[in-house]
């Protein structure tokens, strides 16, 4: 394994601990995210991110729309959904089950901004799933409010010994 990668696996294993830890409380992406927004366009795609999983997380129908592109699609693994699709399903994610448990901890993140877009790239620690992911998503600015566009998520398949 090469010195990268075994940063990343550490970081991984790092990043156990820490959803063993939010199981009770939100704790990394919630009060500490390790990346550091350079500009004000890379902060607002930050909060509007931020946004939407807090939202997603108490099931917050109405808040969550505000944060979020009427282009918006979320392609994951088995997913392909829409923003009316998402915020249906965060309806009734709400009515079943209520508050939900936060998203997986943010292990590394990083953003590229290109006037009224921005680009961020993050990997994740365990989810739910027990799987890590990489993400990327675009943000855009639509009349002076950044909003999420596109989120695609991957699973990290974990090597075999």
């Amino acid at each position: 394994m090469t010195k990268r990668g075994s940063v990343l696996v550490n970081r991984i294993k790092e990043s156990f601990v820490l959803v063993a830890a939010q199981a009770k409380e939100c704790i990394n992406l919630c009060k500490v995210l390790p990346f550091k927004p350079a500009n004000a366009a890379q902060q607002g795609a930050v909060d509007a991110w931020l946004a939407t999983k807090m939202d997603g997380w108490h099931a917050v129908a109405d808040d969550w729309p505000k944060h979020v592109s009427e282009t918006r699609v979320v392609i994951s693994p088995n997913t392909f959904m829409n923003k009316a699709g998402r915020l249906a399903l965060l309806a009734k994610q709400k009515e079943a089950y209520g508050d939900g448990s936060p998203s997986a901890p943010v292990v590394s993140m990083h953003t590229y901004d290109f006037g009224n877009a921005v680009i961020m790239t993050s990997l994740h620690g365990p989810g739910a799933n027990g799987k890590s992911a990489r993400a990327l998503r675009l943000f855009v600015n639509e009349d002076g409010v950044w909003k999420i566009a596109l989120s695609d998520q991957t699973d990290i398949k974990q090597p075999t010994s």
